[in-house]
C-alpha cells in the first residue's frame, strides 16, 4: 500500500505542469501511431523539474514490471551520463503536448490473471500499474503503456518496454490484440 501511495504522490507532482522538453532513453521504434522506448521517458517542466517515467518492479511482483515515475534531482549533472538519450521535444507527435498544461494523470491498474499467478507469481498483489494516461488542457491525451508491440501487432503485457500512444484510436487498435504473455 505504501508503494501505491508513493506512485500516486509522484504522478500528482506533474499535475498542473507544462512539458517543455522530452527525451527518450534507448528509443526502439517510431511510427506515426506510437513510439517504443526501452529504458525511460523524461519530461522537463516549465519549473525546470525533470521527471523520469520508466518500468520497474517497485511493487515487488517479481514477474511483471509496473510503470513508475520519479523526479530526477540534479538533471544537468545526470543528463550527460545517460547513454542513448535523444531529445524528442520537436518531434511532430509531441507538438500537441509540449507547452500545454497537464490537467489530469491516471494510472491504469491491470489485474494479474490467475494463470500467471500459478506459473510466475509469488507476491500478495492482484494488480500492477500497467499504464499512465495524461490529459492536457487542449483535450489531448497521452497513453504511456508497459507493452511490447510484436510484429503481428499484438501487445505483450508485463514487460519493461514503454509504448507511447498519441491518440486513443491507435491505443485501442493495438489493445484489441492483447497477448497475455507475462514475464
Amino acid at each position: 500500500m505504501k508503494k501505491d501511495l508513493q506512485l500516486i504522490k509522484s504522478i500528482n507532482y506533474l499535475k498542473g505542469s507544462q512539458i517543455t522538453a522530452v527525451w527518450y532513453e534507448r528509443k526502439l521504434k517510431e511510427t506515426n501511431q506510437y513510439h517504443t522506448v526501452e529504458d525511460a521517458v523524461y519530461f522537463q517542466t516549465e519549473k525546470n523539474k525533470v521527471f523520469k517515467i520508466y518500468s520497474a518492479d517497485e511493487m515487488e511482483i517479481k514477474w511483471a514490471f509496473g510503470i513508475c515515475i520519479k523526479e530526477v534531482k540534479k538533471w544537468n549533472n545526470q543528463r550527460p551520463t545517460i547513454d542513448y538519450l535523444t531529445e524528442y521535444t520537436n518531434n511532430i507527435n509531441w507538438h500537441k503536448y509540449v507547452g500545454n498544461t497537464i490537467v489530469n494523470l491516471s494510472i491504469n491498474w491491470r489485474y494479474i490473471e490467475e494463470s500467471a499467478k500459478v506459473f510466475h507469481y509469488s507476491g500478495g498483489r492482484d494488480d500492477y500499474p500497467q499504464s499512465l494516461i495524461i490529459d492536457f488542457d487542449n483535450g489531448s491525451k497521452l497513453f504511456i503503456e508497459l507493452a511490447k508491440i510484436l510484429p503481428n501487432n499484438e501487445i505483450e503485457l508485463g514487460n519493461n518496454i514503454l509504448a507511447l500512444f498519441f491518440d486513443v484510436t491507435a491505443r485501442d487498435t493495438y489493445y484489441n490484440n492483447v497477448s497475455l504473455r507475462y514475464y
